[in-house]
């Protein structure tokens, strides 16, 4: 490729990647920005293609902290209390403040909702670099496992504990890449749930990625087949013709995939009659409150 060709597809795929950024009001990984250019023929579906794309729009983010801001990495966080600075205030300011908490702040009565809702969704997600997308698709009533691998006993144990005693429905769906690996978190997942924590679904769906969803929505697909160490790794062979990785689906169609699945074991009605009840319920603790915080003398404080 001359250096004219390789000039003109570095500015067309950061043009292009801005404007599918833009489309978009949750922020994307590089990976999905991939999968968007994939689709629209910006860019081929292969490995050297990806790392290719990847240098360069990690060089460019260097330089345009800007653009950075529209991207998302949740593999990767800082946390550093020593750089949380908090503002010098004096003694008055503080008194005011303390006593300004006093008047606007009242008991509430607090309970949680869904311990009326008649089913749990367990949602099994392969991917953390989703997790943002989920978490503002599901509903109050759904329990999400990100997997980033085969799950660890412990987290499984924790998930135990979340549903012991349950008399309610359990429904189970699972999200993960449509390839071996996928295909064997998930298994491994219900063998631990079942075999070794006595957790009994009362229905075990696979929403994503199925190859029906494949087909009908032209997710890209990758025919480059995965090394033998790799294959070796997943120590079983579902026999796929190809891979595809969940990242690919156009993310808010993904959203709608997932949110519906909550939706059709989530009471609405219910869960608004619950919350509009608390309500009255907490203005009346609070009018009864703050007669007797008139009774105080806060100038003695």
């Amino acid at each position: 490729m001359t250096e004219s060709k390789k000039e003109f597809k570095y500015e067309m795929l950061i043009r292009r990647s801005k404007e599918i950024a833009s489309e978009y009001t949750v922020k994307l990984t590089v990976r999905q920005i991939f999968y968007r250019l994939v689709v629209a023929l910006d860019i081929e579906l292969n490995r050297s293609q990806y790392v290719y794309f990847d240098k360069i729009i990690t060089q460019y983010r260097q330089e345009n902290l800007n653009f950075a801001d529209l991207f998302k990495d949740d593999t990767r966080e800082i946390i550093n209390e020593t750089y949380i600075s908090y503002p010098y205030y004096s003694f008055s300011e503080i008194l005011n403040e303390r006593i300004n908490e006093i008047e606007t702040g009242y008991p509430e009565f607090t309970y949680n909702k869904n311990l009326l809702q008649d089913t749990i969704n367990v949602i099994l997600l392969e991917k953390r670099t989703l997790q943002d997308l989920f978490e503002l698709s599901i509903t109050p009533n759904t329990i999400l496992v990100i997997a980033g691998g085969l799950n660890s006993f412990t987290q499984m144990n924790e998930l135990r504990k979340m549903i012991n005693n349950e008399n309610r429905k359990l429904k189970f769906y699972s999200f993960t890449d449509y390839d071996d690996t996928g295909f064997l978190i998930q298994d491994n997942f219900l063998f631990q749930t079942k075999n070794y924590l006595g957790i009994n679904f009362d229905s075990i769906e696979r929403i994503a990625l199925t190859k029906e969803l494949i087909e009908r929505f032209k997710i890209p697909i990758n025919f480059e087949t995965k090394t033998k160490k790799q294959s070796r790794s997943t120590h079983k062979d579902y026999g796929l013709p190809y891979f595809v990785e969940l990242d690919g689906i156009e993310p808010n169609f993904l959203m709608k995939l997932v949110k519906d699945t909550c939706e059709q074991n989530f009471n609405n009605k219910l869960y608004e009659s619950i919350d509009k009840t608390l309500t009255i319920r907490n203005r009346r603790l609070k009018t009864k409150y703050f007669k007797e915080l008139k009774k105080i003398d806060l100038t003695k404080i």
